[in-house]
């Protein structure tokens, strides 16, 4: 996958896996993200994404703790229940 900023590589991603959100984080690892600053918002990784519909849903969330950074729990966002696997394979080339 082609190195790009982190919230360049959301918005690719949220857009090439047809992911409609108000803001969209990325890291590789899937493991520390900066808050969310709307919603729907969409966490991603190399190989997928979870969307939070609503406010109630990210900060209630089990899975996450919040402070200065989001602190996934665990090996990162895939683990968690309603991530969608997407094709990592090409996702960012120009093709």
């Amino acid at each position: 996958m082609e190195k790009l900023g982190k919230e360049l590589t959301a918005t690719i991603l949220a857009s090439r896996w047809k992911v409609r959100v108000l803001h969209a984080l990325y890291r590789e690892d899937g493991k520390f993200y900066t808050p969310l600053k709307r919603v729907p918002g969409a966490l991603f990784d190399h190989n997928g994404y979870i969307v939070f519909p609503t406010w109630e849903s990210y900060l209630s969330s089990p899975y996450l703790r919040h402070g200065p950074r989001v602190n996934v729990r665990g090996a990162g966002i895939s683990e968690m229940p309603g991530y969608i696997k997407a094709r990592s394979e090409a996702a960012i080339d120009s093709n």
